[in-house]
């Protein structure tokens, strides 16, 4: 009997390979500045952001929700040989030891974090990182079209049902940006741009911040 794939199963096999390959490029433009030590990919794939932060002398845990994914990235990372620690498990459920990370990527997956987990996330990520550590988070505002075109879910605020069943959360404009006004701005960009990753070309509309937390 065949085993029905995942919905991300289905999607990462769809994306393009650089997709699948290549870092977030905003990581590029600060990585330089981040203290080295323990990093933190949430929503890890199949490692990409996990795998250059390895490269670059961080000690990684790759986070990744979908079990099936999960597997394909420890064997992607087994492959390279490199020393990645990949848990499979969301990142509402984990339990993240204070004080530990000089770096968190959120990489476009607060996406999929319902609206009333977004703050005690934010939170517990802050908590986690060492004085001076950073947090990335990427991910889409409700100017996207996904929000504009899709069927609202009336419980869940700034939330859409997508066609793969999917809920999928958008954030307002300057939303995120409030929750973490108290941590040290480094990088805050919002735009729109292309996506040729997957599917047919499309334009998302995105949100991407690079927070510091102070120092005590």
């Amino acid at each position: 009997m065949e085993t029905q794939k995942s919905t991300w199963t289905e999607f990462f096999a769809g994306a393009k390979q650089a997709y699948n390959e290549l870092p977030e490029p905003t990581l590029l433009k600060f990585i330089p500045n981040v203290p080295k030590g323990c990093a933190l990919d949430i929503g890890a794939g199949l490692g990409q952001n996990s795998m250059f932060l390895a490269q670059q002398g961080f000690s990684v845990e790759a986070l990744e929700k979908d079990a099936d994914i999960a597997l394909k990235c420890r064997e992607k990372l087994d492959k390279e040989n490199l020393k990645i620690k990949t848990i499979a498990n969301s990142i509402e459920a984990q339990d993240l030891e204070e004080n530990k990370y000089s770096l968190i990527v959120a990489a476009w997956v607060f996406a999929f974090i319902s609206p009333e987990e977004v703050r005690p996330v934010l939170e517990k990520l802050e908590k986690s990182l060492v004085p001076g550590g950073f947090l990335y988070i990427g991910t889409f505002s409700t100017k996207d079209a996904g929000f504009i075109n899709n069927k609202p879910i009336p419980e869940a605020r700034n939330s859409v049902k997508l066609a793969n069943g999917l809920a999928m959360h958008f954030f307002e404009p300057g939303e995120l940006e409030n929750e973490l006004a108290h941590m040290e701005d480094i990088s805050t960009v919002s735009g729109t741009r292309r996506d040729y990753s997957h599917g047919e070309p499309h334009t998302h509309a995105f949100i991407e911040v690079v927070r510091r937390k102070r120092a005590r």
